[in-house]
């Protein structure tokens, strides 16, 4: 008597229904049992935030159990919602997608690519929480997440890149400081162990701390790295910001907000030595130069492991960086913290905002009570979402030490969170924390105190450079030629669908040639037209009837160094990322360009469009 077998497709039927019934049952546990959500990543890409590796305590009311996020989660930001955790997370719309082969990891980075709806998995270490198995972080492979057209789910895929040199000696880092714009992603510094690779040095269970700073280009696909030397005296960064600011120089600016550094890079001690965020490191990535200035205003205390996101004024005569939270001290995974830690970690609940191009610190006016490490920040408009994270200020109540139940991290985890989901909404222009999210709010606009502040001195740039070459990208021209025609975004991680024109020109440029060159240009576009025009109305009555192409694409743009696309959307998701490009700030006057797409319609039986937008940048 054979053996009853399954058929495939009754096969194929059980693994879905298990699969459902897995995505159901961690469902139930985060809706009913959430506690804390901390080492994850997360990025925008639509009106969905995605939420994906790091780990989760859940409750059963009885004990806590912390687990790996096995799923990608998606939340709908479409809709509106409590922040409230009282309120439950009931109104919180929430999709799990299947991971197919993507690892999962912990303090993993995203690259943000809004105009392809497209996210980038970078970095990251291998879990040790109960139920990991053990295993030995997989082969370095940049990891895709593309986002369905029309609903919140998506589909993990590996890139090939097979044909890089660069990935093929990479290895993979975790905490490292991580960004992306319009044109790709960076990735600063960060520390590798055998918990990250298996290219680290052999034995290498402490952190080692490593240099440089890897461009991934979202045309091209291809992965290139520029020197870290300008951001420490090691070149070394860890558990810090990186923002990418396109609204000056030729090809943006990179600008990093340093945690940590690693005095001796061979061996990595948190809490050992931090980086002073009144010196404001800057790359110019035309020309692969750091820069440093000297910051003023209300200056944020040394910190590390805080969230960042980036906004751009609508005329892109500011840009700003916010950052959140933070810790100070070897961190509560490390060992217990000292009562001087705790002290200082409870006045780090604050969100500090850098403005450029004045280079001054503004803070935000509430009171401390919800402090935060290992959490991650997007924005989309005015609001600025943040998840997750833990308080690093619980003292333990003995000596088991990490990561007993007892211990400050066995705590801070098992710490339900105050807010539903562990997500928190902050108004990025009221400068103030709302108990919802709100979909239909308006466009991020730069803070009253920070227009006061400029509109007072009369003058958008510092008081004085540290440097003459940070003085020339900033006063000087804004954008090469070669951008100056094209659409831009008014924010690094931009959905394209609002132009934003990018100029460029010196305080010395007259701009009246300009003009005249462009209402000549248009004319002379215009008469070129009516000629075609009246010529293949007259062959129209021909049996043969000549067609005029008008789709052609033009062609990419082309950089220094590299293939670049530019998007454009001020009204758009922002990571540091941060997920703008260019406009320019000359002098102590703010330039305006009117964009103007002039179309003409002929009385024929045809209709034409001008091929190319014509601008006319007004002198202010």
């Amino acid at each position: 008597m054979s053996n009853p077998s399954l058929s495939f497709p009754a096969l194929c039927f059980l693994l879905v229904i298990a699969s459902f019934s897995r995505a159901q049952s961690t469902e139930t546990q985060l809706r009913k049992g959430f506690v804390r959500r901390f080492y994850h990543g997360s990025f925008i890409l639509g009106h969905g935030l995605y939420i994906d590796g790091g780990e989760y305590t859940i409750s059963d009311g009885n004990t806590t159990n912390q687990q790996i996020l096995n799923q990608t989660i998606a939340i709908d930001l479409g809709s509106n919602f409590s922040t409230n955790a009282s309120a439950g997370s009931k109104n919180i719309s929430i999709t799990f997608i299947d991971k197919q082969s993507c690892p999962n990891f912990n303090e993993l980075s995203f690259w943000q690519d809004s105009l392809r709806h497209t996210a980038y998995l970078y970095g990251g270490a291998m879990s040790n929480a109960p139920g990991s198995t053990g295993d030995s972080p997989p082969p370095e492979a940049l990891w895709k997440f593309a986002q369905n057209s029309g609903n919140l789910g998506g589909n993990w895929s590996k890139v090939d890149t097979s044909n890089d040199p660069i990935w093929q000696n990479l290895v993979r880092p975790e905490a490292g400081d991580a960004g992306s714009g319009s044109i790709g992603g960076f990735y600063l510094g960060g520390v590798v162990s055998d918990a990250t690779s298996t290219k680290a040095p052999e034995g290498s269970t402490a952190s080692i701390a490593r240099e440089g700073i890897q461009f991934f280009n979202f045309t091209s696909q291809k992965l290139s790295n520029y020197s870290s030397s300008g951001v420490s005296s090691t070149g070394t960064a860890v558990n810090g910001g990186l923002a990418y600011v396109p609204t000056w120089g030729k090809e943006g600016l990179a600008v990093a907000l340093v945690g940590q550094v690693a005095p001796d890079p061979s061996t990595f001690t948190d809490g050992e030595a931090y980086a002073s965020l009144a010196n404001i490191a800057v790359l110019d990535l035309a020309s692969d130069s750091w820069y440093s200035q000297t910051a003023s205003g209300d200056i944020p205390s040394d910190r590390d492991k805080f969230c960042t996101v980036s906004a751009s004024a609508a005329d892109n005569s500011t840009f700003e960086i916010f950052v959140y939270g933070g810790g100070h001290g070897p961190g509560i995974l490390g060992q217990n913290p000292s009562p001087a830690d705790i002290t200082a970690n409870q006045k780090l609940d604050s969100v500090y905002v850098l403005s450029l191009p004045a280079f001054t610190w503004f803070k935000a006016n509430y009171t401390p009570s919800d402090p935060r490490v290992r959490h991650t920040c997007n924005s989309i408009g005015r609001q600025m979402i943040s998840i997750g994270g833990f308080n690093p200020t619980l003292a333990a109540i003995n000596n088991d030490g990490p990561p007993g139940p007892n211990s400050s991290f066995g705590l801070a985890i098992n710490d339900p969170d105050k807010f539903a989901q562990g997500l928190k909404v902050f108004d990025l222009t009221a400068l103030q924390w709302a108990d919802q999210w709100d979909s239909s709010m308006p466009d991020y606009d730069t803070p009253a105190a920070i227009q006061a502040y400029y509109k007072q001195r009369g003058s958008r740039f510092p008081s004085s450079w540290t440097t003459s070459g940070l003085k020339a990208l900033f006063e000087g021209s804004s954008s090469s030629s070669s951008n100056s025609s094209s659409n831009s975004s008014s924010n690094p991680t931009a959905n394209p669908t609002s132009p934003a024109s990018n100029t460029s020109s010196s305080t010395s440029h007259n701009h009246t040639g300009a003009i005249a060159g462009g209402v000549v240009g248009g004319v002379l576009g215009l008469a070129l037209l009516l000629g075609v025009a009246w010529f293949l109305r007259r062959r129209k009555r021909e049996p043969a009837i000549a067609e005029l192409e008008t789709n052609n694409p033009l062609p990419p743009m082309i950089m220094d160094k590299k293939r670049v696309e530019l998007s454009a959307d001020r009204h758009a998701v922002r990571e540091m990322s941060g997920q703008s490009m260019p406009g320019e700030l000359q002098s102590n006057e703010v330039k305006h360009e009117l964009d103007t797409e002039i179309r003409h319609e002929l009385p024929t039986d045809f209709k034409y469009e001008l091929p190319a937008e014509v601008k006319h940048e007004l002198p202010s």
